[in-house]
């Protein structure tokens, strides 16, 4: 299966509070239950671009969309808050749900009245270098000491960091995201705020990387990943390129290019969560019957739990750790492994 789908409240790092409007395009992916799921762009007003691995978590039917709302799930929607209806679900071709460009694009039952973003057209020849100036926005914690969540939407300045740079150091990781995205389609950024990390992590996935040009902040990237779950000195957060997906992208909004939704039974792994109380993993009705393994960093076996059928199940953090790795094990002898940090009670 590859890596798991974390879905821990996203995580910008070393940014600062956005204030109502700045960003409406904005757009919140929630669970049902009104849990953070990830970010998204409105890149169209019938369209949302975000990650692969966060729309496989449900087809529309288990997910909500809020733009032009700086409130996490913890608080009401802002004044100025758009719930944005699901129609279709579309993945990038090449996607399979580990392997490939870590695309999806949200098709909306009815027009949004929000203004979109604008994507940087990769016709304009301008292509982000190392140490251009860059901006990262995500719900979640403001440093990466007490990974308490930003009750507002947090907004942070990074910097376009050496693709051969980024590659090599992804290539010694436990989470090779290069080799698992298999293109060149991606792009890494990070920053520091006081001599602290800055920029995204792993749960800011589905959320844009943005460039100004022309007076008017584009949108470049969308969240990948990263190592940690949060922007760190060593590893930058990735990011997939617009460029990349562009002809794709194009095609699914002017209806040039017919594509049909593939179903989410065709990208099987489990979406793995955290609240005050543990671990809640969500296993897909086609994937069956899993194990879960929770390992100390250092690879020592802390418990196996008993096998878990489908649909959302709670697994307790086990007393006296702190970072685990969770691995997860299908009927078919396949796995994903997540490291997670618990969530401050």
């Amino acid at each position: 299966m590859g890596p798991c789908v974390f879905a821990q409240d996203g995580r910008v790092v070393g940014g600062s509070a956005t204030a109502d409007g700045q960003f409406p395009w904005m757009v919140e992916m929630l669970f049902l239950t009104d849990q953070h799921l990830c970010g998204a762009t409105l890149i169209h007003p019938q369209w949302v671009l975000t990650a692969g691995h966060c729309a496989l978590v449900g087809d529309g039917a288990d997910m909500r969309l809020i733009a032009n709302s700086i409130n996490n799930t913890t608080a009401a929607p802002g004044p100025m808050a758009e719930e944005l209806l699901v129609d279709t679900i579309f993945y990038h071709p090449d996607y399979d749900g580990t392997y490939g460009p870590d695309l999806a694009m949200v098709r909306l039952a009815a027009p949004a009245i929000t203004t979109p973003v604008v994507l940087l057209d990769p016709a304009l020849g301008v292509v982000p270098q190392e140490g251009d100036s860059a901006v990262a926005l995500g719900w979640g914690t403001a440093d990466s000491v007490t990974f308490a969540m930003s009750d507002v939407l947090q907004v942070a300045d990074v910097a376009v960091v050496d693709y051969s740079s980024c590659e090599a150091l992804y290539a010694g990781s436990s989470t090779d995201l290069f080799g698992y995205n298999g293109t060149t389609g991606l792009i890494c950024a990070a920053g520091f705020a006081g001599g602290a990390p800055a920029g995204s992590g792993n749960g800011d996935s589905g959320g844009p990387l943005l460039v100004e040009h022309a007076g008017l902040l584009k949108q470049v990237g969308v969240v990948y990943g990263g190592e940690e779950q949060y922007a760190t000195a060593t590893y930058p957060g990735v990011y997939t390129t617009v460029a990349h997906g562009w002809a794709w992208i194009q095609g699914l909004i002017t209806g040039s290019t017919p594509v049909a939704d593939i179903g989410l039974a065709d990208r099987i792994i489990p979406v793995i969560g955290t609240d005050a109380e543990g671990l809640v993993i969500m296993v897909p009705e086609a994937l069956g019957t899993v194990q879960v393994e929770l390992y100390a960093t250092d690879g020592r076996l802390v418990e196996r739990k008993v096998p878990l059928g489908m649909g959302a199940s709670r697994v307790a953090w086990p007393e006296g750790h702190g970072a685990l790795v969770v691995r997860i094990v299908d009927a078919r002898g396949h796995t994903c492994t997540a490291r997670i940090v618990p969530r401050p009670a």
